[in-house]
Formats: structure tokens, C-alpha cells, sequence
């Protein structure tokens, strides 16, 4: 019995470690009045996969993150932080980017500073 729950063991760590891919963070200070401007370009071929977001304010104003294109179906993130507030999102399954090749990107009102923290992963389309 323990030699089967072993190698069931090594058989999920394998799957984890091949669909999970290597972590990478992205942090970027926010400016206010920007649009389109770019947080994280992945690698040819390669879609984002965002698992947690953060977005902390030094001064209050509006942010929008979003995937390629600015609209409503495209948005990953969306608030008002306060001053010394913040807002986030954790993705326990990942927040895919709609498309492979797609920018993630983000677009601030008058006012707004602060800073963008991601972490999460590529992955093959």
C-alpha cells in the first residue's frame, strides 16, 4: 500500500510541476493617466496565467488591468484603491490569458500611484 501512494505521489508532482511552470513575478510601478500601458509581455508562443494580484496605492485613483484589449470580458482587475490601500485577487486555478500572445496590461485614471504586483506562470497554448 505505501509503495502505491508513493508512486501516486511522484506521479502528481509530476503533472503539478509540468502544468504549473516555473513562477514568475511581475511588478511594475503604477503612474497615473496611463492607457495601455504594458505590465507583462510572455514569450512567443506562450500565454500569462495570472494566480494572484495586487495592486497597492500610494495615492487613490481608478485602475483598470485587463488582457489585450480594454473591455469588459478582458478585464482582470478593476477598482478604486485608497490611499495606503489596496486592491488584489487571488486566482486558486489561474486567471489564463484569453489568448496566447496576449500583453497584459493597464490603464489609470488622474491621480492614481502606487505599484503592481503579479505572480504567476507561462504556458504553452
Amino acid at each position: 500500500m505505501a509503495g502505491l501512494i508513493h508512486q501516486k505521489l511522484k506521479e502528481l508532482k509530476k503533472v503539478l510541476s509540468v502544468t504549473a511552470g516555473e513562477q514568475i513575478t511581475k511588478s511594475v510601478d503604477v503612474i497615473a493617466n496611463q492607457t495601455g500601458a504594458v505590465i507583462w509581455t510572455p514569450n512567443s508562443g506562450k500565454r500569462f496565467v495570472i494566480d494572484n494580484i495586487l495592486v497597492t496605492a500610494k495615492t487613490a485613483g481608478d485602475i483598470t488591468i485587463f488582457d489585450g484589449t480594454d473591455d469588459e470580458d478582458n478585464r482582470v482587475l478593476e477598482g478604486y484603491p485608497v490611499i495606503g490601500g489596496g486592491v488584489g485577487n487571488d486566482y486558486s486555478k489561474g486567471r489564463k490569458s484569453a489568448a496566447v500572445d496576449n500583453v497584459l496590461k493597464y490603464t489609470t485614471g488622474a491621480g492614481i500611484t502606487g505599484s503592481i504586483s503579479i505572480v504567476g506562470h507561462e504556458e504553452d497554448a
